[in-house]
C-alpha cells in the first residue's frame, strides 16, 4: 500500500521533527520526499518506506530491498547498517505510532472539517452516506477500501488532495487503545458511533470493553467543541453519562426524546424512505435512500446529523443520500440467470447477520421466489461464538427459508439453532471446508431455481465469494 503526497513533499528533517525521531543520513541523503510506502516491492525514487514489525513479517529485513530501488527515506526503529545508497533514516520507537504522527503534522497542513466514523455494525455505509452527503458542498477526502486501521488510516492522510475542504474518516479495531490513537491522529470535529454489538468480543472480553474501546473516538476531539453523534437505539450507547462532549442522539425508532429520529419508515425494492424529525420542530417527510434494509435508516439519520452540524441545506443533505452507491463487497445485489443474489461478503457479525437476513426476506418478498440463505462463520467472537452462531441459526429458522447454506466450521452451530428451532434438517447444507467452494455451489445450484433470492453473507476470512463466484458462472451458463 502506498500514498503520493499531493499537498506538498515533506523533508527528512520535517519527518524527524514530527514524530520525535533521528535523522541519520547516509551518503547524499537529504532529498524531500512525495510518498509513503509500506511495501518494499512499492518503493521507487522519492518514497518514504515505513519499516512495520508485523506478526509475520518485519518491515527492517526490506530496507535494503527499497533503498535499492531508489527510495529517499526510511522509517524506522533501528539504524540501518551494511545498507549503502544516498538516503536519510529517520529512527523512533515505534514506526506505526510514528506514521500517525506524521500524518497528523500532515494533516494540520490543511483546515480541514473532519468525521470520524465507528461502529460494531454499518460504520462503512455510514461512512459513505456521510461523505455523499458532505461531498455535496465540500471537496472531501474519505476512507478507502479497508484503510481503516492504525496503519490505514495515516495513508489515507497522506493521500490529501490541496483542494479538500473535509475528510470523513473510518476507524475499525480490533484491541483497545487502537481507536484512540486513530482520533488522536485524526483530530475529528464530529465522531459517530454507530452502534456496539459484539464483533470482537475474541479481543475485548464484553460488550462494556466494547463500548470503551468506540468511546476512544473522543480521544483526539477538543473538550467541549465538536459533537458526538451516537444511535440512542442501541444500549450500551444510551448508558453514556459523560464523554469530552455531550451525546447528541439519532434513533431509527422514532424515539422522540432523540435529536434527530425517523418516523413514517416504509421500505420497497428501491430502498427506504422516512420522514426525519429533529428535536428544534424540523420535518422533512418522504426523505428516500436507495438501500434496502430498515437498518439504514439509522445510517442515514447520522449522515443527515453530520450534514446538519457542518451547515448543509435539506436539498444538499437529500441529494447526498440519493447519490450513494454501495462499495466492495456490501449488500451488492444482482440478478443471474433468473436467480436475484445478495452478495454481502466483506464482513459479518451477529448484527450485520441479522440485518442482511432482514434484507433477504425483503428482497424475496418483492422478487416473488424463496429466500434463501448461505451463512457463514463469523470470526473474533471468542467463547461466545458457538452460542451466537447458534442464535443466528435460530433466527434464520423464523424467517421461512426454503434452504439454509451452512459454510465453514463454526457455521455448524447456526445449522444446529436452525434445526433445533424447529427448521426441517433436509432444508439445511453444512459445509466445514473452505477450501474446496465448489462443493457447497454444488449443492446450491442443484436446489434452487428461477425466481429464488439467495443471500451470501460471512466474515471476510471465510471468502464466501468464491461459493457465489461459482454459482454465478453456473446461473450465466444455464439460463
Amino acid at each position: 500500500m502506498s500514498a503520493a503526497l499531493k499537498i506538498r513533499e515533506i523533508t527528512p528533517a520535517e519527518i524527524a521533527r514530527a514524530t520525535g525521531g533521528r535523522l541519520v543520513t547516509f551518503g547524499n541523503g537529504a532529498a524531500a520526499v512525495s510518498s509513503v510506502v509500506i511495501d518494499s516491492r512499492e518503493a521507487a525514487p522519492g518514497a518514504l518506506f515505513c519499516a512495520i514489525r508485523g506478526e509475520r513479517t518485519d518491515g527492517h529485513a526490506y530496507i535494503a530491498a527499497a533503498v535499492a530501488s531508489g527510495c529517499t527515506a526510511v522509517l524506522c526503529e533501528r539504524e540501518p547498517e551494511g545498507i549503502t545508497g544516498d538516503f536519510a533514516a529517520v529512527v523512533v520507537d515505534d514506526t506505526v505510532r510514528a506514521m500517525n504522527d506524521l500524518a497528523a503534522w500532515y494533516k494540520s497542513l490543511l483546515p480541514l472539517r473532519t468525521v470520524a466514523v465507528t461502529g460494531s455494525v454499518g460504520k462503512t455505509t455510514t461512512k459513505e452516506l456521510i461523505a455523499s452527503v458532505v461531498s455535496t458542498r465540500f471537496r472531501t477526502l474519505k476512507t478507502e477500501g479497508n484503510l481503516n486501521s492504525t496503519i490505514g488510516l495515516p495513508l489515507t492522510l497522506f493521500s490529501l488532495r490541496p483542494d479538500d475542504e473535509a475528510a470523513v474518516l473510518e476507524m475499525g479495531m480490533n484491541h483497545p487503545g487502537e481507536i484512540s490513537r486513530m482520533s488522536k491522529t485524526a483530530r475529528p470535529d464530529i465522531a459517530v458511533i454507530t452502534n456496539v454489538g459484539t464483533a470482537h468480543l475474541e479481543y475485548l472480553g464484553s460488550r462494556e470493553g466494547i463500548l470503551r474501546a468506540k468511546m476512544e473516538i473522543t480521544d483526539g476531539m477538543t473538550p467541549g467543541e465538536g459533537m458526538l453523534i451516537l444511535s440512542g437505539d442501541n444500549d450500551m450507547l444510551r448508558t453514556v453519562a459523560s464523554s469530552p462532549m455531550q451525546p447528541v442522539y439519532f434513533s431509527a425508532s422514532g424515539d422522540a426524546d432523540c435529536a434527530f429520529y425517523a418516523t413514517d419508515v416504509t421500505e420497497n425494492a428501491g430502498g427506504v424512505s422516512f420522514t426525519f424529525r429533529a428535536a428544534d420542530g424540523t420535518v422533512w417527510e418522504d426523505v428516500r435512500l436507495p438501500l434496502i434494509g430498515l437498518h439504514n435508516v439509522g445510517n442515514a439519520l447520522a449522515a443527515i446529523a453530520v450534514g446538519r452540524k457542518l451547515g448543509l441545506t435539506e436539498d444538499e443533505i437529500r441529494r447526498g443520500l440519493l447519490a450513494y452507491r454501495a462499495v466492495g463487497m456490501r449488500q451488492n445485489i444482482v440478478d443471474v440467470g433468473g436467480v436475484r443474489l445478495i452478495e454481502d461478503c466483506y464482513n459479518a457479525n451477529p448484527e450485520s447477520m441479522r440485518a442482511a437476513l432482514g434484507v433477504l426476506r425483503s428482497v424475496a418478498k418483492e422478487n416473488g421466489g424463496g429466500a434463501v440463505a448461505l451463512l457463514g462463520d463469523m470470526l473474533e467472537l471468542g467463547t461466545d461464538g458457538p452460542r451466537l452462531h447458534r442464535e443466528i441459526g435460530a433466527y434464520a429458522a423464523t424467517l421461512g427459508l426454503k434452504y439454509l447454506f451452512c459454510y465453514g466450521p463454526l457455521a455448524a452451530y447456526i445449522r444446529e439453532g436452525a434445526v433445533c428451532a424447529g427448521m426441517s434438517p433436509d432444508k439445511t447444507v453444512w459445509e466445514p471446508d473452505t477450501d474446496h467452494p465448489e462443493r457447497l455451489a454444488d449443492e446450491i445450484v442443484r436446489r434452487i431455481g428461477r425466481g429464488d433470492t439467495v443471500l451470501v453473507k460471512a466474515s471476510r476470512g471465510i471468502a464466501a465469494e468464491n461459493v457465489s463466484n461459482i454459482c454465478r458462472d453456473f446461473w450465466n451458463k444455464n439460463n
